[in-house]
């Protein structure tokens, strides 16, 4: 199902039920933002959407009536925005962080909708509200104030969703009901919420300072694996510095591996995953060329990232390509795969039959001999 039919199909079930949802809110035409109320209703019902209780996206429609479900459409709706719109509103409105959001035009019964389109990312982004309020939104919203939707109804401006409710919101954002290594994923993805410990290279969570990284700087020289001679291309030594990270909460490891230093040594990444491939895009260990990757909801991906930001706060040179149009042997030659399991074969074997059917991604692996197998 396209992701356009889904949504046709989430409107169409509400209008024949006559009922809005949880998730679905209609509004008859676009608000008009050059006044302080209009502005604040439209940043209102994005609130109340973000952080309602509901695994998946959330629908707001402009163009359908909410009491009597007419189909009006938005063609001659003069206030019509779009995704920078909303972003640069939500910016400026002051969100403690803001939503993952699309405008995106439907067709539907002859008529042209617009649905703000909220993703849905995990139930650790909520709660969403906003930090301090701008001079035009102080009449009609409070700052701090968490709104969200129950059924078909959202929190009035003026009041604040229920303390069970941001109880749960807040509980989900810190994992506290998750497993420890749970928790470690979610935390792992706030970097700028760890602090350094005094006189090494070990990391501690601010807020659960019993969850730590232990990174271990040894400096004994390890013989360069397949990683490292593709990455250290002009390299006069067949050595490289490898350390070990650690996940630890209270005494116990929860998970190790071996980090690698790149980019001259200013940040290190976890050592990546590799198997081999011919010009057919057969894969195994008798073949000719390298592929590295990595699954994006990894423990060796998530610290390879934590790192980067901690390091040098942004992504380095020649690390991680999310698509075949971005792999450059000198670049980006490290694949971020859907999946957290080195063992998921469809996704690493789907990726590599595209990779050898593209005649100049193919044309630059054959010219290096860092990628030779």
């Amino acid at each position: 199902m396209s992701n356009n039919q889904k949504i046709i199909d989430a409107i169409d079930q509400a209008i024949k039920s006559k009922s809005e949802k949880i998730f679905l809110d209609f509004k008859v035409q676009w608000y008009d933002d050059r006044n302080s109320e209009g502005k604040a209703s439209l940043i209102h019902d994005i609130l109340a959407l973000s952080n309602c209780d509901y695994g998946d996206e959330r629908y707001l429609v402009i163009g359908v009536e909410d009491k009597t479900f007419s189909v009006n459409g938005v063609e001659a709706d003069k206030n019509r925005k779009n995704t920078a719109d909303l972003t640069s509103l939500m910016r400026d409105s002051r969100f403690n962080k803001i939503p993952n959001v699309e405008v995106r035009e439907i067709l539907y019964q002859e008529s042209v909708l617009d649905v703000v389109i909220i993703k849905y990312d995990n139930s650790y982004t909520r709660p969403f509200y906003i930090e301090k309020l701008t001079e035009s939104l102080q009449k009609n919203l409070s700052a701090g104030a968490i709104y969200s939707r129950n059924n078909d109804t959202n929190t009035p401006k003026d009041s604040t969703a229920n303390k069970f409710e941001i109880e749960k919101m807040w509980r989900e954002h810190f994992g506290i009901d998750k497993s420890a290594l749970e928790r470690f994923k979610i935390y792992l993805d706030k970097p700028e919420d760890w602090e350094k410990e005094d006189g090494v290279s070990n990391y501690y969570y601010k807020y659960f300072p019993e969850f730590r990284i232990i990174i271990k700087k040894e400096y004994s020289p390890e013989r360069k694996s397949q990683f490292l001679k593709a990455h250290f291309r002009d390299s006069i030594t067949d050595f490289a510095t490898m350390h070990e990270v650690a996940l630890q909460y209270h005494s116990t490891i929860l998970y190790k591996d071996k980090s690698a230093e790149i980019d001259n040594y200013e940040t290190s990444i976890i050592h990546p995953d590799h198997t081999n491939f011919d010009d057919n895009g057969e894969n195994g260990s008798s073949v000719k060329y390298l592929f590295f990757y990595v699954f994006e909801d990894s423990f060796l991906y998530r610290i390879s990232k934590f790192l980067i930001a901690k390091d040098c706060c942004k992504r380095p040179r020649g690390v991680f390509c999310y698509d075949i149009s971005e792999f450059n042997p000198n670049g980006r030659f490290i694949f971020v795969l859907k999946g957290n399991d080195k063992k998921n074969y469809e996704n690493i074997r789907i990726t590599i039959n595209a990779l050898s059917k593209n005649k100049e991604k193919m044309e630059l692996i054959k010219d290096d001999p860092r990628l030779q197998a």
